[in-house]
């Protein structure tokens, strides 16, 4: 549709309409934008003596610990169970 065979009052009609696809245009462009940038920089390591990189450090060693008492607790409640199923065959 050839915008310049319209009528002044056809165009005026019609912009609402593109006000309205260019807002969607431009909101999901944005968002689509900001999600791919996010995407792209948060697996990028910290370089070694950074203050992320020593958070990121911290917060692995507490992970690591974490986990590490969980495995031992579940290591030794299994072997106590595996004990005691022994006496009661």
């Amino acid at each position: 549709m050839n915008l310049c065979h319209l009528s002044r009052w056809q165009k005026g009609k019609m912009n609402p309409l593109i006000n309205i696809i260019k807002f969607v245009g431009f909101t999901l462009g944005s968002v689509v934008i900001r999600k791919t940038y996010n995407w792209l920089t948060e697996d990028v390591d910290p370089e070694p003596g950074t203050k992320e990189f020593g958070r990121e450090l911290r917060m692995t060693e507490m992970k690591y610990k974490r986990l590490r008492r969980k495995y031992e607790s579940y290591i030794k409640s299994n072997k106590y169970i595996a004990k005691n199923s022994d006496d009661t065959c």
